[in-house]
């Protein structure tokens, strides 16, 4: 699947009501799909060696993933704790 290419003017400025995503709806699901996918790529490149700047980048990129996540995806956890696994 690819990323969408330009984002929405709500997600893009970090404004998502959860009260008015439709979780059930197939858009959803096929988003959810996707940054779950990408975040399990971005972890297998983080598992090798990798100088520092290309590690914090991705580590970034993770926390990005799974903070978009969090806000479609009811009950995801992206507490610093839980973060571990980035």
């Amino acid at each position: 699947m690819k990323p969408p290419q330009k984002l929405h003017p709500t997600l893009a400025a970090g404004r998502i009501d959860q009260n008015k995503i439709n979780h059930s709806g197939t858009t959803a699901h096929e988003i959810i799909r996707y940054l779950e996918d990408e975040i399990e790529t971005l972890r297998k490149k983080n598992d090798k060696p990798l100088d520092e700047f290309k590690t914090a980048w991705l580590r970034g990129r993770i926390a990005e993933n799974r903070t978009l996540l969090a806000k479609i995806k009811p009950n995801t956890d992206v507490s610093v704790e839980n973060m571990s696994r980035s």
